[in-house]
């Protein structure tokens, strides 16, 4: 004999016994449902979160039907040209009482209702829209729009009539012009369920691109197997290629990735100058992020086409970016950056660790052994050796000297003035081997 249980706890919740019986029947409905032969608690706080979702779902779908949705834009350029290579499409919600609401505070409460359908929708044709006046104020503006399409939305068996439908509506527009952004999750990490779901999508001549890449289920098999055009590399991992090397590593695996299967990268989380000069050199595509500019309403998106400027810094890299140099030497300036991070973080509790990692840690080292012999008479490699002696004597130095106030100051310094000089070097060698190439 086989039994579900369900139950309902008193004091936990303060209730009369018919409301305890009620909710009783409620977990033993889950029970049933999850297998059946399992015991289930009424969760109160899940209950209430669960009503919390259902309201918020419930506002949602007012709120698209009395356009209280607003279309914000946040432009991706190309690093290769510098120009305007398209525009992410990002909802704000006009509440009339909160004022705007961010995705951030709504969207994860709708995934798994019906209004995240209607949010897709709408946003859907708010960006056909929208590009249909950038046509009809200047025939040369044709950016794309990249539309987040939820896991949810793009199962739905109706999901291709209301591309066709979408398309009717608004002949005018270019399907290529559409690019359809998935993030893999749930179902959607079956390749060939997801397969069949865009083949849709590509039939029609819409884009599609892998969102947050990297940060999941997302692999070799993804690039291989989906017939994606672009692939956007996680914003965590973009963000913090200062703080951890690792970052940088699965930074460039996926450039590397994307390049052999001819697929576009995009960097979203490009937040300061420094970065995007970094993702240049790295060999990334395309940039995103507010380093760039901040989502705005779509209304002022040419105008914002229009005056911008790829910052100096990114483009004195662009001669330099496809050279087989180029990349290596800028992970190994991530690596002096992130090993320094590190060291700060280990130096009082193990100084010892420090050491070591300053010893055997070391991707200059790796860089000299593989390309080593080809650069030895350069004259610039000559300064490059030099400079990371004398950063890994300066790392070493400050270790020793953590714990003595009176020192780690100066020291310090030392150390920023090594690493910056170090980091100098490499772009001296990788301007010395761009001039070599020329020749």
């Amino acid at each position: 004999m086989r039994a579900s249980l369900g139950y309902a706890c008193y004091p936990t919740e303060n209730a009369p016994a018919e409301i305890l019986l009620r909710h009783a029947y409620e977990a033993l409905a889950e029970a049933k449902v999850n297998g059946k032969n399992t015991v289930r608690g009424y969760d109160v706080a899940r209950r209430h979160q669960q009503q919390h979702a259902a309201q918020i779902a419930i506002e949602v779908l007012a709120a698209c039907e009395s356009h209280a949705l607003a279309l914000y834009l946040q432009p991706q350029v190309a690093l290769e040209t510098g120009d305007v290579a398209g525009f992410e499409a990002l909802v704000r919600w006009h509440h009339p009482e909160k004022g705007v609401i961010p995705p951030g505070m709504f969207l994860p409460w709708i995934e798994t209702h019906d209004a995240i359908i209607a949010l897709g929708r709408t946003m859907l044709e708010a960006a056909v829209q929208q590009w249909l006046q950038w046509q009809a104020s200047d025939a040369k503006h044709r950016w794309p729009i990249a539309v987040n399409i939820a896991p949810r939305h793009l199962e739905s068996p109706t999901f291709p009539t209301e591309i066709d439908a979408l398309f009717a509506r608004y002949p005018m527009f270019d399907p290529s012009c559409l690019t359809i952004e998935v993030v893999e999750s749930g179902q959607l990490r079956d390749l060939a369920l997801l397969q069949r779901l865009l083949a849709p999508l590509i039939d029609r001549s819409v884009r599609v691109a892998i969102d947050d890449f990297g940060s999941g289920y997302a692999s070799l098999s993804y690039l291989h197997e989906i017939p994606a055009q672009e692939v956007k590399i996680d914003q965590t991992f973009v963000r913090r290629l200062f703080d951890d090397d690792q970052n940088g590593l699965i930074v460039d695996a996926v450039v590397g990735l994307a390049s052999s299967f001819r697929r576009i990268t995009v960097a979203e989380g490009v937040e300061t100058e420094a970065i995007g000069e970094m993702v240049v050199r790295l060999g990334v595509d395309c940039a995103q992020g507010y380093g760039i500019a901040k989502p705005m309403p779509a209304q002022e998106a040419a105008a914002w086409a229009a005056a911008w400027v790829l910052p100096e810094s990114w483009r004195a890299w662009q001669p330099l970016r496809r050279l087989p140099w180029t990349r290596p030497l800028a992970m190994v300036e991530l690596h002096a950056r992130t090993l320094w991070v590190r060291v700060q973080h280990m130096a009082r509790e193990n100084p010892e660790n420090a050491l070591a990692q300053i010893v055997h840690s070391c991707a200059f080292r790796q860089f000299t052994q593989l390309y080593g012999p080809m650069l030895r008479n350069l004259p610039a490699w000559h300064s490059i050796e030099r400079a990371h002696q004398t950063l890994h004597g300066a790392l070493r130095a400050w270790v020793l000297a953590a714990d003595q106030p009176e020192n780690e100051t100066r020291l310090r310094g030392e150390v920023e003035l090594a690493l910056n000089a170090f980091c100098r070097r490499l772009v001296e060698l990788n301007r010395a081997l761009y001039t070599l190439a020329l020749r």
